[in-house]
């Protein structure tokens, strides 16, 4: 009988063979940890912002026709204040359980830190609520208006309010697009291997 065919030992490679590639699991979608490239974050990023757009306008027109509501009768108004604030927290929930995740995983692939990521949502989710405490102050305003002058004079005064916001949150967002588009640092960093350049050193 053939040796080879008793050898209870695997068969030894050719020397000259190349390593099979050790493949690094992806994190799960919940996890902080680990990095994204500009395809993985961008797939995800935006199929998550075009579901959410298509929820949030929806609930944007159904409150949109309450508050109206309430200007032309001046009743209501607690109750559709109340309902913008659940909505927004709610959002903002939403928004940071599935969106969060991918800015921190995209901002470790080149080199940013975890809290640094964290410090940049909390501001963009910041200008947000800030814009809407005051809209909801200026629609206060306009519902106790006395006439019709004062009650322009608000819309007005909203008008320049959501001009400066869109300035800010323009910039913001310009500025995120280009360091999103920033390529992997290669190798091995603080947060794992680059799935891009896993032979860099």
């Amino acid at each position: 009988m053939d040796e080879r065919q008793n050898s209870t030992f695997p068969p030894v490679p050719p020397v000259n063979n190349p390593s099979t590639p050790v493949i690094v699991p992806e994190p799960g979608w919940f996890s902080y940890s680990g990095r994204y490239t500009r395809a993985q974050f961008w797939g995800k990023w935006l199929g998550c912002i075009f579901l959410l757009v298509i929820v949030s306008s929806i609930m944007g027109v159904i409150i949109g026709v309450d508050l109206a509501e309430v200007l032309v009768t001046g009743r209501g108004l607690k109750s559709a204040i109340s309902q913008l604030y659940v909505v927004t927290i709610i959002e903002i929930i939403v928004y940071t359980l599935l969106l969060l995740p991918l800015l921190v995983k995209r901002l470790h692939d080149i080199g940013v830190s975890t809290p640094g990521a964290i410090g940049v949502w909390v501001l963009m989710q910041g200008l947000g609520v800030a814009e809407l405490c005051t809209t909801i102050e200026l629609l206060e305003d306009m519902s106790n208006a006395q006439s019709l002058a004062a009650m322009i004079k608000v819309e007005d005064s909203m008008g320049r309010l959501e001009l400066i916001y869109k300035i800010i949150r323009g910039t913001l967002g310009l500025v995120m697009i280009v360091v999103m588009c920033l390529d992997s640092q290669k190798g091995t960093n603080l947060y794992g291997p680059s799935s891009k350049y896993p032979d860099a050193r």
